[in-house]
C-alpha cells in the first residue's frame, strides 16, 4: 500500500532488441487538508530562465536566488507541501529533478516535492512558451487537475471545516477567480512572470500570497505591488506569512 509522502514506483518494458527498459516515477500521498505552495522553477528558483540550468552543468556556478532553499525548507517545517511546476517538456524531467536535488545553499537543500512538467513534446512546449508566449495554458490546466483531487464531497466538507478553523483554504471566488467556488488546496505561489501570477490567481491562490521575483532577487506581492524584498528577508518573517499549520 502507498505510504504518506513520496512513494517510488517503476514501470518496465521488455523487448527482444533492447532487453528490459525501466522508468521510475513518484506518487505522493497527501492529506485532504494539506496546504500546497506552488513554485515555478526557471527564473524563480534560478536567476535566469535558461542560465540557471546551464551554469551548474557547464561552469559549475550556482545561478540560484539566494535564500530560496532556506525559505522553502521553512515552509516544510511549518507544515506546508511544496509543488514544483514548470512548462518545459516532460523529456527534461530527469534533468530538472537532478538540478533541484543538486541545489545547496549554506548546507540547505531544496525540499522534495512533485515536479510537474508539460506532457507535450519538446517542439510543442517550446512553441507555446517561447513563440506564442502562453505558458499559462499548460500551467492552469495542470493545476486545475491537481485541485480536482480535492473535489470529493465528503473530502470537501472536511477540508472546508479544517480551513475555516485555521483561517485558510479560500475559495476561487474569494481569491479573485469567478469560477466554481470550491475548497482550494493552494495556499501560495511563487513565480517570476506575470503569466505565473495569472495562473495562480486563476486556480484560486489568494492574491495576497502570489509572489513574483525578478532577476535581481527582489520579490513583490504581484497584485498589490507590496515589496517583500528577498527570499532571505521573507524567510525572516516566514512564521507570520506562513504560520505553522496544525499537524505541521
Amino acid at each position: 500500500p502507498l505510504q504518506d509522502g513520496c512513494n517510488t514506483v517503476s514501470f518496465s518494458v521488455t523487448t527482444k532488441l533492447q532487453g528490459v527498459a525501466t522508468c521510475f516515477a513518484n506518487i505522493y500521498v497527501w492529506n485532504y487538508d494539506d496546504k500546497v505552495v506552488i513554485s515555478d522553477i526557471d527564473g524563480t528558483i534560478t536567476r535566469s530562465d535558461t542560465l540557471g540550468h546551464l551554469f551548474p552543468a557547464l561552469l559549475g556556478k550556482d545561478w540560484t536566488h539566494s535564500g530560496v532553499a532556506a525559505l522553502y525548507s521553512s515552509l516544510i517545517q511549518n507544515g506546508y507541501k511544496l509543488l514544483y511546476l514548470s512548462s518545459p517538456a516532460i523529456g527534461q524531467s530527469n534533468i530538472t529533478r537532478e538540478f533541484l536535488k543538486g541545489v545547496e545553499q549554506g548546507g540547505q537543500t531544496l525540499p522534495d516535492g512533485p515536479v510537474l512538467l508539460s506532457p507535450d513534446r519538446l517542439v510543442a512546449s517550446f512553441r507555446r512558451e517561447v513563440i506564442l508566449r502562453r505558458p499559462e495554458e499548460f500551467k492552469i490546466a495542470c493545476l486545475r487537475d491537481i485541485a480536482d483531487l480535492w473535489r470529493d464531497d465528503a473530502m470537501l466538507a472536511a477540508a472546508a471545516a479544517a480551513a475555516a478553523a485555521q483561517g485558510g483554504g479560500m475559495s476561487n471566488a474569494e481569491a479573485g477567480d469567478d469560477s466554481t467556488t470550491r475548497y482550494c488546496p493552494f495556499y501560495a505561489g511563487f513565480g517570476n512572470r506575470s503569466t505565473d501570477a495569472l495562473t495562480y490567481r486563476t486556480v484560486g491562490v489568494p492574491v495576497s500570497r502570489i509572489f513574483t521575483i525578478n532577476p535581481q532577487g527582489s520579490i513583490k506581492v504581484e497584485f498589490s505591488n507590496v515589496q517583500t524584498s528577498t527570499y532571505v528577508e521573507l524567510n525572516d518573517i516566514c512564521d507570520q506569512v506562513f504560520p505553522a499549520v496544525q499537524g505541521g
